[in-house]
């Protein structure tokens, strides 16, 4: 796998912010939970005449809710000073994301979903941060011998606290690939290199955050190409929208069109 990990163009300077610990909803009640054991088994213990064992069970079930306590302290602390998520992905482009992958959401299309007639199309991956830390996802792309694609094709893209992004990989299609509805495995991890932070004011909230999300990526090849695809241009990786701008900047959309 490579190392290397692609950055959007412009560049986003947006620093990490808030607690590295996540405090959020779960956490909160992870706590609640604790304190409610740490009570219950010292009760027990009392109750068997064990008194002795009282405060090993309040430290056993204790601590761990006295830590919890703290990173909701910290974290409700720190939430009103965040910066506002424009939600891109599910505002202005109107997605329907309906989960996350460690606070990233995602979608997976073809531009077009039918083959062109020179034989090329395009891989479009949306991706947002919702956090108040940066996060990079490793997309793996494939195998998909029709597309060229012998072996699946990794890239891990950087994506600073709040961003939104699309990352464009042009494919061509494999001479002798037969007519009809195909798709192409895409998969996708995000890893946590300054922490998980906070959910950003604005983000949408979903129902369940995803550990590895999968696409199953479809496209239709109606016929043969009518030529063979020239020689493909390189992969882009677009910023579209920066917390630390006023609004998002979906003229990079174009400029993404225009690659063509």
């Amino acid at each position: 796998m490579s190392s290397v990990v692609l950055r959007p163009t412009p560049p986003d300077a947006t620093p990490d912010a808030g607690p590295r610990r996540n405090g959020g909803a779960l956490v909160f009640i992870a706590a609640i939970m604790a304190s409610l054991t740490a009570v219950f088994a010292a009760g027990i213990c009392l109750q068997l005449d064990r008194p002795a064992l009282v405060a090993p069970a309040l430290i056993l079930f204790g601590l761990p809710a006295l830590w919890w306590g703290g990173c909701v302290w910290v974290a409700a602390r720190a939430y009103p000073s965040l910066p506002r998520s424009h939600s891109v992905l599910n505002g202005a482009l109107g997605f329907d994301i309906r989960c996350t992958c460690h606070g990233v959401a995602s979608t997976v299309f073809f531009h077009p979903d039918g083959v062109a007639a020179d034989g090329r199309l395009d891989l479009l991956v949306f991706l947002e941060n919702y956090t108040s830390r940066q996060r990079v996802a490793e997309i793996r792309i494939g195998p998909h011998r029709g597309l060229g694609l012998d072996a699946p094709s990794l890239v891990r893209l950087h994506l600073a606290a709040g961003q939104a992004a699309v990352y464009v990989l042009p494919l061509a299609v494999a001479p002798g690939l037969a007519a009809g509805d195909h798709d192409l495995p895409v998969m996708l991890k995000v890893s946590l290199p300054a922490g998980a932070g906070l959910r950003l004011p604005g983000a949408r909230r979903h129902l369940h955050d995803l550990w590895c999300p999968r696409f199953a990526v479809p496209f239709t090849l109606s016929s043969a190409p009518l030529k063979n695809s020239a020689d493909l241009p390189p992969p882009v990786y677009r910023s579209l929208a920066s917390v630390g701008e006023p609004g998002p900047r979906l003229d990079a959309l174009q400029t993404v069109a225009d690659l063509r």
